[in-house]
């Protein structure tokens, strides 16, 4: 318990060396493994106090971060990635992060397809494919296609 708290601490620290942000990206892929393994329900209040650190990163690395945790989460369970998809896409879109919501509604996507959600997945799909035509992404345009 202890290591979490100093994981949480060093997490919230305002420095932004490239050293600084390294170890906080380790920090948060360590305790994301954590919570996954012993107690997922912590897993979203923790990634709610996480990204909120993540504003002082640059948004290839916010991106990068958010993209492993959720990949980690898939992995272990399907049900929590669901929620988590959920909250990523409401963050994305305060954050006014068009790219990378697209991409974690077009993982929600195929989530929903894994769990026979097909009316929710279908929609998802439909949703994305429409607001990436008017960005003009060619590449995420062909993988909701294969998705579709």
């Amino acid at each position: 318990m202890l290591l979490l708290n100093q994981g949480t601490n060093i997490i919230s620290e305002q420095s932004l060396s490239e050293q600084t942000i390294k170890l906080k990206e380790q920090i948060i892929q360590k305790l994301t493994e954590f919570y996954l393994k012993h107690n997922v329900k912590q897993l979203l209040p923790f990634v709610t106090s996480a990204s909120k650190v993540l504003g002082d990163f640059p948004k290839a690395r916010q991106g990068k971060i958010l993209k492993s945790v959720l990949d980690l989460t898939i992995a272990q369970d399907s049900l929590m990635a669901v929620e988590l998809c959920a909250y990523l896409i409401g963050w994305c879109t305060e954050e006014k992060r068009s790219y990378l919501r697209y991409r974690v509604q077009l993982r929600l996507a195929v989530l929903q397809l894994e769990l026979s959600r097909f009316r929710d997945a279908l929609d998802g799909v439909l949703g994305v494919m429409e607001e990436v035509r008017k960005a003009d992404d060619k590449m995420l345009l062909v993988e909701i296609e294969l998705v579709d």
